[in-house]
């Protein structure tokens, strides 16, 4: 699959950030808005910064370090392309916030189960939410499916 343009990456690597530390992700959208797609990271994350939307401990020069292996990793998994289907059966569990369309576990395993558990990606790992997911995972382990 083709990488994104440069600001959804960008976007999506401050979403995933203040999503790990538990802060609220709806102020990113004006910030991000009216930029170009072609923004680079510098001048991305200036503008994050002065938005004052970061946690305290969070600056350009953090971002953008750390923005390097983000963008590497995603490209790794859009670079990746998987040559045969798994007949099998598989269980794939996401977050409701998850986008389906980056998922494609249906064109690689002809015996899918999906479970969507209710939150994102960070926040499926507390509180009820975990509980959810670890009563799927036992349920299914239980019935042997893998």
């Amino acid at each position: 699959e083709p990488l994104p343009c440069e600001r959804e990456i960008e976007y999506r690597f401050i979403r995933d950030l203040l999503s790990v530390v538990g802060e609220d992700t709806a102020g990113l959208a004006p910030v991000f808005g009216d930029k170009p797609d072609d923004i680079t990271p510098a001048a991305m994350f200036a503008a994050v910064e002065r938005s004052a939307i970061l946690p305290e401990e969070l600056d350009a020069e953090l971002l953008e370090e750390r923005y390097v292996v983000f963008r590497a990793h995603l490209e790794a998994l859009f670079g990746f392309a998987v040559n045969y289907t798994y007949d099998g059966p598989v269980v794939h569990i996401r977050s409701a916030s998850s986008d389906p369309a980056y998922m494609r576990w249906d064109t690689v395993a002809s015996d899918l189960t999906e479970v969507v558990i209710p939150g994102n990606h960070h926040s499926i790992w507390r509180g009820a939410a975990l509980a959810e997911l670890a009563g799927n995972v036992r349920r299914f382990l239980s019935q042997g499916t893998t």
